[in-house]
């Protein structure tokens, strides 16, 4: 999200590599920003997927980190379809071991009074 997933990796690979240190003794969190396009009608969570795909090739296969502990979605897109889609991708990659635990930070929570089902009693 900020840029610079390429220097902290690179960061990361050097030390343990330089210090011998088993990759568990480095727990690495991460975000990730989804795309604004990711909440079009006709989005799927493969194609949300295949984005967060990116992240991977950037921050683990550049320089051969096994995998992430901890990635947020950062302020996933509104809508129902749109934070579901990204969930669901995170899950899938977690499910594919490069990401060992998934998580949100700036989650927007609707006043209920702007919720639909607020409207509907």
């Amino acid at each position: 999200m900020y840029r610079n997933e390429g220097e902290v990796a690179r960061a990361i690979s050097d030390y343990l590599r330089a210090s011998s240190a088993p990759r568990s003794s480095v727990f690495i969190t991460t975000k990730w920003n989804p795309p604004e396009g990711l909440t079009e009608p006709g989005v799927s969570t493969e194609d949300v997927y295949e984005e967060l795909q990116a992240s991977r090739k950037i921050f683990l296969e550049d320089f051969n980190l096994e995998y992430v502990d901890l990635m947020l979605v950062h302020q996933s897109r509104p809508g129902p379809q749109g934070r579901a889609n990204h969930w669901q991708a995170l899950v899938k990659a977690q499910a594919d071991g490069w990401i060992k635990d998934i998580g949100v930070s700036n989650q927007y929570v609707l006043p209920p009074t702007q919720c639909p089902a607020y409207h509907q009693q």
